[in-house]
């Protein structure tokens, strides 16, 4: 876990807590350490939780939410954000995210997220039901000196959008192949995430060895993404395999071919 600091423009000050996957009760421990040592010497201040790559540890983020609510109201109340930037489309019964999967959206204040990933836009959004949201209008760089998305965009984004909620084979399919390329590495020998997610992404502990294995994938017809430090989360580095309901179990299969081929003894990748 890393903890550093800093300030923004409204005087608060701001906490930004790093932490690995798996590593909640560090998490909560930190959080009520600081929220301590601050509640009663220090101005107003909010936390930034960063941290969950992947989708490793978000059962366990869903199922501690009303816990984090909890907390928030002991000490005067706070407003609860969720990036849902790599769950739409992808968890619960209707696509929504995490808070969905979770049963915890009236728990959720504000929920932001991507049109670049599962919808394949650009541009993001950001939704509540609180009166707040305007303040978000005015206080958001990023959103005040961004240009208006043009009409095609917002046109295909909105398709996307009524395609995900007529066609939930389409994540059906999409959990079916990543559970089948998971599968496939993890008997391989590679090292995995402990669980499955639409991202398959492959630890390697020496940097080298990760671009050369990048290389030889893509000469293999295998194109993944190569993520390096201070990019990835630790020392280590990943080869991140991005599955889409696309994929059909011949393209899955040689995928995990081309894997299996990087050397003779692919046990080597988890050591």
């Amino acid at each position: 876990m890393a903890v550093g600091g800093g300030g923004d423009a409204a005087g608060n000050s701001i906490v930004d807590i790093a932490v690995n996957s798996g590593d909640f009760d560090t998490l909560v421990a930190a959080v009520v350490g600081l929220a301590l040592a601050w509640a009663y010497s220090a101005p107003p201040f909010r936390l930034k939780l960063n941290g969950w790559w992947g989708n490793a540890a978000l059962p366990e983020f869903n199922t501690d939410t009303p816990a984090v609510r909890d907390f928030f109201a002991a000490f005067g109340g706070g407003l609860l954000l969720v990036d849902e930037a790599h769950s739409l489309g992808m968890l619960g019964d209707h696509g929504r995210g995490v808070t969905e999967a979770a049963g915890v959206e009236d728990d959720v204040d504000f929920i932001v997220g991507t049109f670049s990933k599962s919808l394949g836009a650009i541009g993001g959004y950001c939704v509540s039901n609180h009166p707040q949201l305007e303040a978000v209008r005015f206080a958001i760089r990023s959103y005040i000196f961004t240009a208006s998305p043009s009409p095609s965009v917002i046109a295909s984004t909105r398709a996307a959008l009524r395609l995900m909620q007529q066609r939930p084979e389409l994540r059906e399919r999409l959990w079916d192949n990543a559970q089948r390329l998971y599968d496939g590495l993890k008997a391989l020998g590679f090292q995995v995430s402990p669980q499955v997610s639409p991202v398959v992404a492959v630890t390697i502990k020496d940097r080298n060895q990760a671009i050369a294995w990048w290389q030889e994938l893509l000469q293999r017809g295998a194109y993944v993404n190569l993520v390096m430090p201070p990019a990835s989360p630790t020392s280590d580095s990943l080869l991140r395999c991005s599955v889409s309901a696309a994929h059909s179990n011949e393209q899955i299969d040689r995928i995990i071919d081309a894997f299996a081929a990087l050397q003779p003894d692919s046990t080597a990748a988890a050591d």
